[in-house]
């Protein structure tokens, strides 16, 4: 049996090892069986962090075209490389909306290029907020 855990918080994304364990171990051991597990912890949480977040928002607002196209999402259990920064620096984790018909692993995913252009923007003005910020 395989699978994945997910959580939103750092703390017990690194406790989930043991706790998965102890649970498989006493389930199996409840029906007169044994069990091994082999978890591999393949990527950390991704949580943003407040201020990286912050700076984000102000530098969208400034490089939308339309309000509305300004959105806030959910959390979301995703898994993403892009966690692994958050270990080494603050970081905030935003999508373009590229997307397109199918999902972005799937074969057939087609990025709609002019979401480019937003996210160039965007890394620009970020850049330039925070430069002035810490003048």
């Amino acid at each position: 049996m395989e699978g994945t855990c997910r959580c939103f918080d750092v703390g017990i994304h690194h406790q989930l090892p043991e706790i998965m364990e102890r649970i498989v171990k006493k389930t199996a051991e409840a029906y007169r069986c044994t069990a091994e597990v082999d978890y591999d912890m393949s990527c950390e949480v991704l949580m943003n962090e407040p201020v990286s977040t912050a700076l984000c928002r102000t530098a969208a607002a400034k490089v939308v075209k339309a309000p509305e196209l300004l959105v806030e999402a959910p959390m979301l259990m995703g898994a993403e490389d892009f966690a692994e920064y958050t270990t080494n620096c603050t970081a905030t984790f935003s999508g373009l909306g590229g997307g397109g018909k199918y999902p972005q692993h799937s074969d057939y995913f087609c990025i709609d290029e002019s979401a480019l252009e937003s996210g160039a923007a965007l890394y620009a003005q970020m850049a330039a907020d925070f430069l002035a910020e810490t003048k």
